[in-house]
């Protein structure tokens, strides 16, 4: 469910809602966020300003977002901020993120040919360097 996305994340609370509701309406008008239709299970909440460069959503409706600095930023449903991880200068730019397990978070560093495991607060447990293991 990644995404590029280059101005603000309007859409992340809009398809957290729609997750998190029965409904199952498909006729959204995606070109004006703010004109939602009456009928559609999406509703704007917020914005959440910034640049990004990926989002993903996890099965709690945690938004996890990379920023134009290479941080990953952890929003909770209501738009608090949980936790950031910033060890960019160690690893670089993130490729990739996995948040199908929203007690362990991979993130992916192409460049590096590593994985970060990190815990629900975004706290480094453990790395996989796919090139010390001929992978």
């Amino acid at each position: 469910m990644s995404k590029h996305i280059s101005t603000h994340i309007t859409a992340a609370f809009l398809l957290m809602n729609f997750f998190s509701s029965a409904q199952t309406h498909t006729d959204f008008d995606s070109t004006n966020v703010q004109g939602v239709h009456s009928n559609s299970a999406f509703t704007y909440i917020r914005s959440i300003p910034g640049v990004y460069s990926s989002m993903d959503i996890d099965m709690l409706d945690n938004i996890y977002l990379i920023t134009a600095g290479n941080r990953l930023k952890k929003i909770k449903a209501n738009g608090d901020s949980v936790a950031v991880f910033d060890d960019v200068k160690k690893y670089g730019n993130p490729s990739l993120i996995d948040v199908s397990n929203p007690l362990k978070t991979l993130v992916y560093y192409k460049n590096f040919s590593t994985v970060v495991v990190l815990d629900r607060l975004l706290a480094y447990r453990n790395s996989i360097n796919f090139r010390k293991t001929n992978i």
